[in-house]
């Protein structure tokens, strides 16, 4: 299996060609193509999330634990925030960071086994799907385009540890191979729990281009 460091350049360089097609060929601006880039390679470590002694766990759990609040300002109804003060705001971003950082991510860490679901194609689909969702305020061209940054960059992970499950030199194929790309074990809970994340994005997305 490939290394921390080694996953995160082939995500990082898989997500930045992607971007920059993005940009040449398929009508993303330069600050959305940038955020592709970005989101992809964050996406790169998400087959090991559910390592909870892993670095990629801590990294997405407090990328996502500053970035939620911040993207949840504009969901928040009505003038609520309208009246807000520093401190309001100090308030807000500690506890919504502490949340996730903390409280949802010791659920999760329950809740999965390393290389389980989240070491699979449809993890993989489920983060180019909640990407396409959440970026609802662009065209959805410009949304399938960084769905699928983020997807391919989910995916250059899997398919480094293949690569990485083959001894060139040797010419011995290992244990692990065959084991990095798979649709989950439906004997486990959490598998159950992403492909119902499918079917309720997938019923949000379509109702979103409908209505």
């Amino acid at each position: 299996m490939a290394n921390f460091s080694q996953h995160l350049f082939y995500g990082m360089t898989t997500s930045a060609v992607c971007s920059l097609l993005g940009y040449f060929q398929f009508g993303l601006t330069p600050v959305q193509s940038g955020t592709a880039m970005i989101l992809g390679s964050v996406a790169s470590l998400g087959p090991d999330v559910d390592h909870s002694e892993g670095v990629p766990a801590k990294i997405l759990f407090e990328t996502i634990g500053i970035l939620c609040p911040i993207i949840g300002i504009s969901h928040i109804p009505g003038n609520y925030t309208k009246n807000f003060a520093l401190e309001h705001w100090i308030l807000y971003f500690f506890f919504g960071y502490m949340f996730i950082r903390v409280f949802l991510y010791a659920i999760f860490d329950k809740l999965t086994v390393h290389r389980g679901i989240f070491h699979s194609i449809p993890a993989a689909f489920l983060s180019g799907q909640f990407i396409f969702y959440l970026f609802g305020h662009l065209p959805w061209k410009q949304r399938l385009v960084m769905g699928s940054i983020v997807f391919i960059g989910y995916c250059s992970h899997l398919v480094t540890d293949e690569i990485y499950s083959v001894d060139w030199q040797g010419r011995k194929i290992k244990m692990s191979f065959g084991t990095a790309v798979d649709f989950g074990n439906f004997k486990e809970f959490s598998t159950w729990v992403v492909y119902s994340l499918i079917s309720i994005l997938g019923y949000l997305i379509y109702r979103d281009l409908v209505v």
